[in-house]
C-alpha cells in the first residue's frame, strides 16, 4: 500500500503524456513509441541477454529510430518496404555476430512501435485515435478487472508455474470488465453496433493477459521481479506496456488481414 500514491501518481502523468500525443497523432505519437521501445529493447536484452554486443544494441536503437521515420514521412507501400528493409538488416547483422537471440528481442519491441503507430495513422486521422482508445480501455480494465476480482474471489491459478498471483476467476473477471468497458468506449465515440466492440474486446482481452503471462515467463526465468526501474511504482516499461503490446499487435494485424493494410483502424472505428 505504500507504493500505491506513487504508482497513482505516474500512472496518472504517463496517460495523460500518451493520450495527448495519440490526439496530436504524427511526430509527436511516434517520438513516444520510439523512446518506450528503444526502452524495451534495452530492457529485454538485460532480461534476456545481458552479454549482448555493444554494436547490436546501439544497431537496434538506430533500426527502431529508422522505422519510426520511415512510418513518419515515407508512403505506405514505401514504409512497409523501408520496414522490412531495416528488420533483415539487424537479423542478418545478428546471425553474423551470432546472436540470433537479440532478433527476438529487436522484434518484440519493434512490435509496439509499429502496430500502435501504423494503427494511430497521421494527424488527423479520427479512426485511429479511437482505436488507441479502444485498445487502452480494453487492456486497462483487464488488468484492474482480474486484479479486483482475482483478490475477491480467488480459487484456482492460472498459471502457477509463471505467475502465482494470478487467477483463474481474475481473467475471467478481466475478460468481463474488457467487454463492458470496450462497449462504453466504442458507444462513447459514437461507432455502432455496439456488439462488434463487445466481440473485439474478448481476444484482445485475451491477448492483453497472454502478453502479461509471456513477460512474467521471461523475468522469472531471469530471476528477476521487474523489467526496470524507469517508472516510479510500477518498474520497467514492458512492465506497464506487454499487455497493450499484444492486443496492439492483434489489433493491428486484423485490419491487415481485412485489407485495410494502409489504414487498417478503419476496419473497425471508421465512422459509419
Amino acid at each position: 500500500m505504500s507504493e500505491l500514491p506513487k504508482r497513482v501518481a505516474s500512472a496518472v502523468v504517463l496517460g495523460l503524456l500518451f493520450f495527448a500525443a495519440a490526439w496530436l497523432g504524427g511526430a509527436a505519437f511516434l517520438i513516444i513509441l520510439c523512446a518506450a521501445s528503444c526502452v524495451i529493447w534495452f530492457e529485454w536484452s538485460g532480461i534476456r541477454i545481458p552479454d549482448l554486443d555493444d554494436r547490436l544494441l546501439l544497431l537496434g536503437v538506430c533500426v527502431l529510430l529508422g522505422v519510426a521515420l520511415v512510418l513518419w514521412l515515407a508512403p505506405h507501400w514505401l514504409a512497409w518496404l523501408a520496414t522490412i528493409g531495416l528488420l533483415l538488416t539487424f537479423s542478418v547483422t545478428a546471425m553474423k555476430l551470432e546472436q540470433l537471440q537479440a532478433v527476438k528481442g529487436l522484434l518484440y519491441a519493434a512490435t509496439l512501435l509499429v502496430s500502435l503507430g501504423h494503427l494511430r495513422g497521421d494527424g488527423d486521422h479520427a479512426a485511429g485515435f479511437v482505436a488507441i482508445c479502444f485498445l487502452c480501455a480494453v487492456v486497462f480494465s483487464t488488468d484492474i478487472g482480474a486484479y479486483f476480482v482475482g483478490r475477491w474471489i480467488g480459487g484456482p491459478k492460472l498459471s502457477p508455474g509463471i505467475s502465482p498471483n494470478k487467477t483463474i476467476s481474475g481473467a475471467l473477471g478481466g475478460l468481463i470488465a474488457a467487454v463492458i468497458f470496450a462497449s462504453l468506449t466504442y458507444a462513447a465515440f459514437g461507432r455502432s453496433p455496439v456488439w462488434v466492440a463487445a466481440l473485439l474486446a474478448i481476444p484482445l482481452s485475451v491477448a492483453s493477459q497472454f502478453g502479461d503471462l509471456y513477460e512474467s515467463w521471461m523475468k522469472r526465468g531471469a530471476g528477476v521481479k521487474d523489467s526496470g526501474k524507469l517508472i516510479p511504482g510500477h518498474g520497467g516499461v514492458m512492465d506497464r506496456v506487454d499487455g497493450l503490446l499484444f492486443a496492439a499487435f492483434g489489433l493491428w494485424f486484423s485490419g491487415v488481414v481485412a485489407g485495410h493494410w494502409r489504414e487498417p483502424a478503419n476496419v473497425f472505428f471508421n465512422v459509419g
